[in-house]
């Protein structure tokens, strides 16, 4: 067959399937021209054409799936091996956010559920399996005192008395990948995310993990690698802010962003042959940074091993600055510098008792607990044994037996 031939009928097949798929949305508001999807708002529930836009840019390598200005209103979304781009008209000019309704959560123990299985409903908004991509030029947020059905995870419900009714915007988890570990690489770029301060028992908002990075779903609990880049973006009335929790050979970039009344900026769990910085960033609220053993089975990481974590160049204000727990071993290192704490009312940095080896530089103002070893501590006042504290984030009240 003469190439020119070949060629027209690969073109006209993809055509064909493109114009197939395209069929079950609705053309009033979902628009394919080339490698662009367009989605516009309806006013109404929105989740059908922001499921349909996504399901054909799965099948378009480098798309763009382009948001208009306006409100797209939506129930959970799963996207599987997404590789482009989701892209808005502007923080505050594209806004996604939940439904008046609150959105059904797999009532116990959502993490038991392989996320391949139709069964799969977590606390979360939006899905994303595995993929390459970028989120960028919107504002998604989370309204109303119950934005989700009742849910428990670890038995919160048994010591609670009752369930949560918090939602996250984004989970990353990845897809099957080499070396037997699941990947995907996300970036997200000029987002704003945002909640409500509510009555929440263990939150306080109705936002529990804005943006969360995980190896975090059954059935083996693998950890995820990949990259996970968080850049020039708001945080605003959340829990926690962007945490990644079980990761391995990996590079987590968390720079340039704002929190404001944000319980946890940070928090960092359970790293492997990792590269984790948290730079140039913003911070109000309870606490800046808390790096954890999270330890969740047998195939995942438990505390830190052969991993790097660079705090530099932040502001915090608040309660608690900077606080590493977890243990540090096979050569992880920190390094916390030139961070302002002058707005810290509490402690500006804590060296937990598994640290070792951790680098702080400072410019004289706050304290550094240490309880680790080898660590040190230059142009900021150092005091040692303060065993006493012990501050709980997220992620380890979530486990609480």
């Amino acid at each position: 067959m003469p190439i020119k031939t070949a060629l027209l009928l690969i073109t006209m097949f993809i055509s064909t399937a493109i114009a197939n798929a395209n069929a079950t949305c609705n053309s009033s508001y979902v628009n394919v021209n080339g490698a662009t999807i367009t989605v516009l708002p309806t006013g109404a529930d929105d989740t059908a054409n922001l499921k349909c836009a996504f399901d054909l840019g799965v099948g378009i390598p480098g798309v763009v799936v382009q948001l208009a200005n306006g409100t797209y209103i939506t129930d959970r979304i799963v996207v599987d091996g997404f590789v482009g781009t989701l892209r808005g008209a502007g923080m505050d000019e594209t806004i996604i956010r939940n439904p008046e309704y609150p959105v059904y959560v797999t009532p116990d123990d959502c993490e038991l559920v392989p996320p391949t299985s139709l069964s799969y409903a977590p606390p979360y908004l939006f899905v994303f399996l595995g993929g390459d991509y970028t989120v960028t030029e919107l504002t998604v947020s989370i309204v109303g005192e119950e934005p989700a059905t009742d849910w428990s995870i670890f038995g919160i419900r048994d010591w609670l008395g009752h369930g949560l009714h918090a939602m996250g915007q984004f989970t990353i988890l990845g897809s099957a990948g080499g070396a037997g570990y699941p990947e995907a690489n996300a970036t997200f770029d000029r987002v704003k995310i945002n909640g409500q301060i509510t009555s929440d028992p263990i939150f306080g908002s109705n936002v529990n993990n804005a943006i969360i990075y995980q190896g975090f779903t059954a059935p083996d609990f693998l950890p995820i690698k990949g990259k996970f880049t968080i850049k020039d973006s708001l945080f605003e009335a959340v829990a926690s802010a962007n945490p990644p929790v079980n990761v391995r050979d990996s590079r987590v970039s968390i720079s340039g962003n704002r929190y404001r009344d944000v319980q946890f900026g940070a928090e960092v769990g359970d790293l492997t042959n990792t590269v984790y910085e948290f730079s140039h960033n913003q911070f109000s609220g309870y606490e800046g940074l808390h790096s954890i053993d999270n330890c969740l089975g047998a195939a995942s990481n438990c505390g830190f091993s052969s991993a790097s974590l660079v705090i530099k160049n932040n502001i915090f204000r608040g309660t608690h600055g900077i606080v590493l727990d977890g243990t540090f071993a096979n050569g992880t290192e920190a390094l916390v510098l030139g961070n302002n704490v002058a707005g810290v009312s509490d402690e500006a940095v804590h060296l937990g008792s598994g640290t070792n080896h951790c680098t702080v530089v400072g410019a004289g103002s706050g304290l550094v607990i240490d309880d680790g070893s080898n660590n040190s501590i230059t142009g900021m006042s150092k005091v040692a044994g303060a065993q006493g504290l012990r501050i709980k984030s997220f992620l380890q009240l979530l486990k609480r037996p």
